[in-house]
């Protein structure tokens, strides 16, 4: 499935990240633009650093974006996504990236 809308180009998704986004749109468009308009944000250096927040398990940070975690790593300019789901399922997704 197509995701609507089109990010930076200094946000890019990985394609676990990307199945993630299109589970989330199939659920709940509202919800989906809603972390969408926060990967703009990121992507373009609007987004808050108050809600940001470094893993300490995974070289990587997160922000909540309504009732979703984003978690990204940054490389210079470029932020890479690597999951979006949702607050209760974050100890089962970080597992993955250990």
């Amino acid at each position: 499935m197509a995701l609507p809308s089109k990010l930076p180009d200094t946000v890019q998704l990985l394609p676990s990240a990307s199945d993630d986004l299109a589970r989330i749109l199939k659920r709940n468009r509202q919800e989906f633009m809603r972390v969408q308009a926060d990967l703009v944000r990121l992507g373009s250096g609007n987004l808050l650093s108050q809600g940001k927040k470094k893993l300490k398990s995974v070289d990587a940070f997160q922000i909540d974006s309504g009732r979703y975690r984003i978690v990204y790593s940054r490389r210079e300019t470029t932020y890479t996504i690597l999951a979006v789901f949702a607050k209760p399922e974050q100890q089962r997704y970080l597992k993955r990236f250990r």
